[in-house]
């Protein structure tokens, strides 16, 4: 889901990006579907809340009943300063087969097919319940002036229960996106980057890493079936 940054810093440098910018650019990933407004209170402060849930769509209807419900979030001071983005998404795979689900997947974008791969790789999703909701959180950003006084964490707890108030599964990757589009020359600090998130989302939210590989690269879970009895332990 990243995108490729261009500028005139030499490859020498490391490239970091600003976490204003990142808030920006996260308003032109997607359209908001028929939006509606509502205040916000945290602390002293209200804001403008300003959100989207569409109904459920298909994957992909040509090879799985599998569907996705995307919710975007974006908040607001009162004279319409950006201040954070959220973005998460329901999957339903509706019983079909772990390999159809993940085709159905594939079909749809790469950066959903990689969650479900994850996802296969660590839950027998042949063994889940019908009605299973798995959410997916793929996108935060919050304005520096606005961070570490707990309105994200609030902002999630508010807009998290729409997509599913238990879900069966509840997955993202940790990524600092002040590091993204910079993988032929990352930031020096992008580990500390990201285990600060690591533990962030481990307080806020009680996930963990996922075992093996996959939790190294910053796959968290939260469930409520078991891991693969074989899942990557390496």
């Amino acid at each position: 889901t990243g995108q490729i940054i261009m500028t005139n810093v030499t490859p020498a440098q490391p490239l970091r990006r600003a976490k204003t910018d990142i808030l920006d650019d996260c308003f032109g990933f997607h359209d908001f579907v028929n939006p509606t407004r509502e205040d916000f209170r945290h602390g002293k402060t209200t804001y403008t809340l300003i959100q989207s849930l569409p109904k459920p769509s298909y994957l992909e209807y040509d090879i799985s009943p599998a569907t996705i419900q995307n919710l975007t979030a974006s908040l607001h001071t009162a004279d319409g300063k950006r201040v954070a983005y959220f973005k998460a998404a329901a999957y339903r795979p509706k019983g079909c087969s772990a390999p159809r689900f993940v085709e159905s997947c594939d079909a749809f974008s790469q950066s959903v097919f990689d969650m479900a791969e994850v996802l296969d790789e660590c839950f027998v999703l042949d063994d889940l319940p019908t009605r299973s909701i798995i959410v997916s959180i793929d996108r935060i950003a919050i304005h520096p002036a606005h961070a570490g006084k707990g309105l994200m964490t609030a902002l999630m707890k508010h807009l998290l229960p729409q997509l599913s108030k238990k879900p069966t599964i509840a997955i993202l990757k940790a990524f600092p996106l002040e590091c993204e589009g910079t993988a032929e020359n990352p930031s020096p600090d992008f580990h500390a980057l990201q285990a600060g998130l690591v533990d962030y989302y481990a307080r806020t939210l009680g996930m963990a890493p996922l075992p093996g590989s996959h939790g190294k690269e910053g796959w968290l879970y939260l469930a409520k079936v078991p891991l693969h009895d074989w899942a990557d332990l390496t």
